[in-house]
């Protein structure tokens, strides 16, 4: 367990101790671990939840999981299933995300 930050106000009598909560971490992509662009980070996670559906992640296809590059390389093996290749031949980090996209198909 994490050590839980708190913030005291006021010096005498009328203290009052508050809970501070950590920031938000920036989003990381499921496959290789870079950054995501276009989903919000730093808030805390309550003012996160106030934002709209649309301010809180991408509207493409596995916006805020996965990021570009792996994006379209989870693509591209779809297109190459379809196409003939086995899908035993695909990388396994990737096969759960090119099923996905063959199911929309």
């Amino acid at each position: 367990m994490s050590k839980k930050k708190y913030l005291k106000k006021g010096r005498m009598h009328g203290q009052k101790i508050k809970l501070v909560r950590g920031k938000t971490a920036k989003r990381q992509c499921s496959i290789c671990g870079s950054k995501l662009a276009g989903v919000p980070h730093g808030a805390t996670k309550f003012g996160v939840g106030k934002l709209s559906k649309t301010q809180k992640k991408p509207s493409v296809p596995f916006g805020g999981i996965l990021c570009t590059v792996c994006r379209a390389t989870a693509a591209e093996e779809a297109a190459k299933i379809i196409s003939g290749k086995k899908t035993e031949e695909i990388d396994l980090r990737f096969r759960p995300f090119v099923d996905a996209i063959l199911k929309r198909l």
